[in-house]
């Protein structure tokens, strides 16, 4: 377990990713993994997390290397969940970024703070902005954009990247 210069008990474990992997049925199996900083306290009852140990696992013949951990409280950390938690700690600290990437070569095309995405969503909904039509759809770490005929149609992804 690790602190924050806050003094706020965090604690970095090693987790499957399994949306930032193909979907199944689609190519071989491949699992990612993510190293991530969460709360040493358990998001539903505020109680100490349990101690992290390594792990591991054997997905199709692909080997990969994880952290399990129980909590003492009985309250269970999916992977999905932890993931989710530690985009929104990384947003909340201001560390990182909202991008949009070029599809062809990956490069980003522009890059937000996640005040000023915030604030996009915000003047979106109130109909401030006429370069985009809607938010076709959001999550922790996803915000895609319906943009407005005049700026051309179709759609922006941004995603959360993280600069811990």
């Amino acid at each position: 377990m690790t602190t924050t210069g806050q003094d706020t008990p965090t604690m970095t474990v090693t987790v499957r990713d399994r949306a930032a992997e193909a979907p199944w049925g689609y190519g071989l199996t491949s699992p990612k993994t993510r190293t991530v900083t969460i709360s040493a306290h358990c998001p539903r009852c505020g109680s100490q997390r349990g101690e992290p140990t390594g792990r591991r696992e054997c997905d199709d013949g692909a080997y990969y290397w994880v952290q399990t951990w129980t909590n003492p409280c009985g309250h269970v950390d999916m992977y999905a969940a932890v993931i989710v938690e530690a985009v929104e700690r990384t947003q909340q600290l201001g560390r990182g970024e909202w991008v949009r990437r070029d599809p062809t070569n990956g490069q980003p095309w522009e890059g937000f703070t996640h005040e000023q995405m915030t604030c996009l969503l915000e003047a979106v909904r109130e109909g401030q902005r006429p370069d985009v039509a809607s938010v076709e759809s959001r999550t922790a770490a996803t915000v895609v954009l319906r943009l407005s005929e005049t700026n051309g149609g179709g759609t922006a992804t941004f995603r959360w990247e993280p600069s811990e």
